[in-house]
């Protein structure tokens, strides 16, 4: 028997000639929270539609609760408790907010109620979805997939097309409650916060700062990324390998931060090999 929640191995997609995704693999226990990160075209967004029914896999298999798991549909996805908030709306734009619930059978009150939560507490179901702006169809969408209690909710850049004050409700997440939002954002200096969730952390180890925010990861059940300087991880290298032995992803830097882009091409290349000669 697995404790893993999901389990994608191998997940592979082209079109035509181009590669969009390449052997991906996740795993994900329940109560964690996962960061998707890459360039664009690195082939996030296909990977979240491959796990959700919108896209089929080349190759790769899928297993959600030690079962295999195919999802022929966002539906069929929906029913197998994983759901996704896709980059675009996923509203029918001629239909009232109202039809747009009965389509995917969402609960009326569970929705007006994250919708409150997410900051928009008066949105008739009577509007239609056209009528609203880009924001609020986003809010909507969230909301709509939180009120159905999914095991595994994947959020594609979500935040991209919120205002400050509504981003600000989105970002914070409860492990322990899953899944709850509300009303914070991200720090922007440590020690962290109540409930504050920091995915990527730069320029450590801090032997003062790192081992506190490893043991709040660690409560959260939350997995990171740091990236690591070479001058900080040379007297620390205990703090580095606790990154790793807690789950966590390495990221290389360069050796002493340096403005790269004022430095010979050459010099810069040895300061960022420098840099993960030391990290290793």
């Amino acid at each position: 028997m697995t404790d893993l929640l999901l389990e994608a191995t191998g997940v592979s997609k082209h079109y035509g000639a181009v590669a969009a995704l390449r052997s991906a693999s996740l795993a994900v226990r329940s109560g964690e929270v996962h960061a998707l990160m890459g360039a664009n075209g690195a082939g996030k967004s296909t990977l979240v539609k491959v796990l959700t029914g919108a896209v089929a896999p080349d190759a790769g298999t899928v297993v959600v609760r030690g079962q295999p798991y195919i999802a022929r549909s966002p539906a069929a996805a929906r029913t197998a408790g994983v759901v996704s908030v896709y980059q675009e709306p996923s509203l029918v734009p001629d239909l009232d907010i109202g039809a747009n619930l009965r389509l995917t059978r969402t609960p009326v009150e569970p929705f007006r109620h994250w919708l409150a939560e997410l900051g928009i507490p008066d949105l008739r179901l009577t509007n239609l979805a056209r009528e609203l702006p880009l924001a609020t169809l986003r809010v909507i969408d969230l909301a709509r997939a939180i009120s159905i209690e999914p095991q595994v909710l994947l959020l594609d850049e979500m935040t991209a097309a919120l205002p400050a004050d509504l981003t600000e409700r989105v970002l914070e997440v409860d492990a322990k409650t899953t899944p709850r939002v509300g009303r914070k954002h991200f720090p922007t200096t440590l020690p962290l916060r109540a409930k504050e969730l920091v995915l990527t952390f730069d320029d450590g180890p801090w032997p003062v700062t790192t081992p506190k925010v490893l043991d709040a990861l660690k409560h959260e059940c939350v997995r990171a990324t740091f990236f690591l300087l070479g001058k900080n991880v040379e007297p620390h290298p205990e703090l580095a390998r606790r990154e790793l032995a807690e789950g966590h992803s390495i990221g290389h830097h360069t050796y002493a931060h340096p403005l790269l882009d004022h430095m010979p091409l050459a010099k810069a290349e040895a300061e960022i090999n420098r840099g993960i000669e030391e990290d290793e």
